[in-house]
């Protein structure tokens, strides 16, 4: 389906849309943004945008270490796969 930019700090996950700003702040610096689903749809715009914002520390001050997590739809993956 896509890639989400994730953090995790002190027990919680947050991704980088529930976070004020931080999908306008990627954009502005890397040009990378949401398409369907609000996910990331390419592979390295999805690596280069959590590097940037790890780098960047505009994320919440707890999140040192942002990645791109990869969102797929299981039972969509099972039926390609059987056919």
């Amino acid at each position: 389906m896509g890639f989400e930019l994730v953090g995790f700090d002190s027990g919680r996950w947050h991704t980088w849309t529930c976070l004020g700003g931080l999908v306008a702040d990627v954009y502005r610096a890397t040009g990378v943004q949401p398409g369907s689903w609000g996910l990331i749809q390419d592979e390295q715009e999805a690596r280069r945008a959590p590097q940037w914002l790890t780098e960047s520390g505009l994320g919440d001050p707890k999140v040192f270490l942002w990645a791109a997590a990869l969102l797929t739809d299981v039972a969509q993956a099972t039926l390609q796969t059987e056919e």
